[in-house]
């Protein structure tokens, strides 16, 4: 009786010490987790704030072109499609 007392008693002993160790390695699985999960949330931040910013970029120029859509156009046909009006006259290098 005396023995099998001592015997359970040391198998909960190592049931309890395994099980505190199998703990102690998954909360130390669960930190290093937080520790990537917050370095993935600061570049997601930093990604976003850059995506704001072209946002914000593409929409001042949108309303740019929008506001002054003519005169882009007029310009963009001189500058790259070498169009002008019909009154302008063209010097050439030789």
């Amino acid at each position: 009786m005396k023995n099998n007392k001592a015997k359970i008693v040391r198998i909960t002993t190592i049931v309890t010490i395994v099980i505190m160790f199998v703990c102690i390695i998954v909360l130390a699985c669960q930190f290093v987790k937080i520790g990537n999960y917050k370095e993935q949330t600061s570049n997601l931040e930093a990604e976003k704030q850059a995506l704001i910013e072209q946002i914000y970029n593409f929409n001042t120029s949108n309303s740019y072109y929008d506001n002054n859509r003519s005169e882009f156009l007029e310009e963009y046909a001189r500058e790259h499609l070498t169009w002008g009006t019909s009154n302008e006259v063209w010097y050439t290098k030789d």
